[in-house]
């Protein structure tokens, strides 16, 4: 301890550094994990649409980053409806799902309406890319969709990521 009880560091026997953190001149700091400083929203319009699902591709994880998505919504219209129960992916890479969740239809004039908002937590590191699917078990006609992702980006390179524990 310093002078009047402030902080002291002494490394390798040089002089001592006081730190006094006061009312008027007080310390600032980052907190590098702060989910507010980097926020993140992608919005994928115009999913690619076939036989018995939409699917997109969100934007790479910028180098020394990594995503942390917290919510994943989505839309899909289509002019028939399908007949089956809808389940969601979140993969990446065509690898297993992240996350998989049932969704509901409504059906309607021309058509039925697909519309969701899940809270998920899944983690992309740099480089991985992030893939939204909606499938479904019956041929359906006339589909489009679109896809969103939500969370914040952490900066890898301002304090190291941890390894994801498998």
């Amino acid at each position: 301890v310093g002078i009047n009880g402030t902080p002291s560091v002494n490394i390798a026997n040089l002089p001592p550094v006081n730190l006094a953190n006061s009312a008027t001149a007080p310390f600032f700091f980052r907190n590098v994990d702060d989910p507010g400083r980097v926020p993140y929203q992608s919005l994928a319009r115009n999913a690619s649409c076939a036989g018995n699902s939409c699917s997109a591709d969100f934007p790479a994880v910028p180098g020394g980053h990594r995503l942390v998505v917290q919510h994943f919504s989505g839309s899909v219209s289509f002019s028939a409806p399908p007949t089956a129960l809808f389940a969601n992916l979140l993969t990446v890479s065509n690898e297993e799902p992240l996350s998989s969740f049932l969704v509901s239809t409504s059906a309607g004039q021309g058509g039925a309406q697909c519309s969701f908002d899940q809270p998920v937590l899944a983690y992309f590191d740099a480089g991985q890319q992030p893939q939204a699917s909606l499938y479904w078990t019956t041929v359906a006609s006339g589909a489009a969709g679109s896809f969103t992702l939500t969370g914040y980006l952490l900066d890898c390179s301002a304090g190291p990521c941890a390894a994801i524990a498998q």
